[in-house]
């Protein structure tokens, strides 16, 4: 075998793209959750949402509603989407024997579903059609359920199971409000899209 000639050797080790120092561990999960919370606490939202759901989760740490809570309101009143969706579903159901605030989980939901989060969409959808945290409404039901499922695609879960509801749904709309209801979907639709064209709704 010819010996590979040192310049060879020489010019491996120290090309640009090649590193001599060796590759680093990942960090522990308790590493992970320390970073989460140096991160969280100088305002980085995914941080924030990150350590809301390992609070929420007992993931990697000891669960803590508090704490969940703290967390993920901070990211959501940033605008973090995902955290205002997980803690409108934490007011939602509630915690080992701390009852519901569907107020609340309202209020969250609303927030993420006019920026397109469909879970948020559907979500809300239930609470209007069964008056828990906001006036009972089968037009705002009927609303959501159809930009939700629409939302979501033919191909989803939720355009399967959630379109017979929406269907039901529409019929309990007098024929004479149901064209204003429609156009009214389709207003919310169209701001949500122009919303996602500047960056500010659900990617």
């Amino acid at each position: 075998m010819k010996a590979i000639p040192l310049a060879i050797l020489l010019l491996a080790l120290w090309h640009p793209g090649v590193s001599a120092e060796p590759a680093q561990p990942a960090p522990a999960n308790g590493e992970a959750v320390g970073l989460n919370v140096l991160r969280a606490e100088q305002g980085d939202p995914d941080a924030q949402y990150n350590l809301g759901h390992a609070y929420a989760t007992g993931k990697d740490i000891e669960r803590d509603r508090s704490k969940a809570i703290k967390w993920y309101a901070a990211a959501a009143k940033a605008g973090h989407l995902e955290a205002q969706y997980a803690l409108g579903s934490l007011f939602q159901h509630g915690w080992k024997g701390i009852p519901p605030n569907h107020r609340e989980a309202a209020n969250w939901f609303k927030q993420a579903a006019e920026r397109g989060h469909v879970k948020a969409q559907w979500q809300l959808s239930l609470l209007y059609e069964n008056g828990k945290g906001v006036k009972k409404s089968v037009v705002e039901a009927y609303r959501w359920s159809t930009i939700a499922v629409q939302g979501a695609g033919r191909d989803s879960d939720l355009w399967r199971n959630g379109s017979p509801r929406t269907y039901r749904l529409r019929w309990k709309i007098p024929g004479n409000q149901f064209p204003r209801v429609e156009k009214s979907v389709m207003a919310q639709q169209a701001k949500m899209a122009k919303a996602q064209e500047n960056g500010q709704a659900n990617p």
